[in-house]
């Protein structure tokens, strides 16, 4: 199935308001909700929370310039096996000047045999703001030993420049899982004003969350960290609590946080 979604945002005095809104299969857009600081909140969802072989969704978002938005999930994310083709999902975010973005996506679970594709891409303008989070579970139990691809990559540019770039591969076993750990966490918080004080103040609140992981100053425009922990419930309270603003209205920590079930 293909399908996926076209989001414009725009500034209208004090709050960001959804001007337009299209989606198809699998992938379906809520209501927006206007948050206490005048943020657009929209939830993204599919009618079942699961990926098929051959679901490809495109995912289009414009944030005008002044516009604050939150990007978040109904539920996690479960990518089933395929015998012979892939999942894919794309992602083209534009954060306008003084804009920013939250875009926080639930867990993804990898079954056995999955095969997904993710490409993330975000064009910041002057001035721009923007935090992207990703969890990876360990899908079902009985099936850590089984093999899996994915091969999620990110690519960040300020103003036409390459800003940062980042591609994780897995190809067979969930290691990190079989070590102990079932689930993985990125964190990327990017803006011009970040320095390496934020840096270590992120890397301080993981460890005091009893994450175990690290964060970093990155190359230009933000910060980053990765963790492992036992629980996605754990790394997405943790990563809502470290990049700035609490989301609201029935937001990830009250609204499903947990996501679908790993069965």
């Amino acid at each position: 199935m293909h399908g996926g979604a076209e989001l414009v945002f725009s500034r209208e005095g004090e709050r960001t308001v959804l001007r337009k809104s299209c989606s198809q299969l699998p992938l379906q857009v809520q209501r927006a909700l206007c948050g206490p600081s005048g943020e657009a909140i929209v939830t993204l969802l599919s009618p079942t929370g699961d990926l098929l072989e051959d679901d490809d969704v495109e995912l289009e978002v414009i944030c005008e310039p002044g516009a604050d938005v939150v990007l978040r999930q109904a539920s996690a994310t479960r990518l089933h096996g395929c015998e012979s083709g892939a999942i894919a999902f794309s992602g083209h975010f534009e954060v306008g000047v003084d804009a920013r973005l939250r875009y926080l996506p639930l867990e993804l679970i990898p079954f056995a045999h999955a095969n997904y594709r993710q490409h993330l891409e975000l064009e910041l303008d002057d001035g721009a703001e923007a935090v992207v989070w990703e969890v990876i579970g360990p899908g079902r139990v009985w099936e850590v030993d089984a093999p899996r691809q994915l091969g999620l990559q990110l690519e960040a540019w300020v103003q036409g420049e390459l800003a940062f770039a980042d591609l994780l591969r897995l190809n067979g076993p969930n290691r990190i899982a079989t070590a102990g750990h079932s689930h993985v966490g990125c964190l990327l918080q990017f803006g011009p004003s970040f320095t390496q004080a934020d840096a270590d103040h992120l890397h301080e609140g993981l460890t005091a969350a009893g994450l175990i992981g690290s964060a970093s100053l990155l190359p230009s425009y933000g910060v980053g960290a990765r963790v492992i922990a036992g629980s996605a419930d754990q790394i997405l309270r943790v990563f809502e609590s470290l990049s700035g603003r609490a989301i609201t209205v029935d937001g990830p920590a009250r609204g499903g946080l947990r996501g679908a079930p790993e069965e």
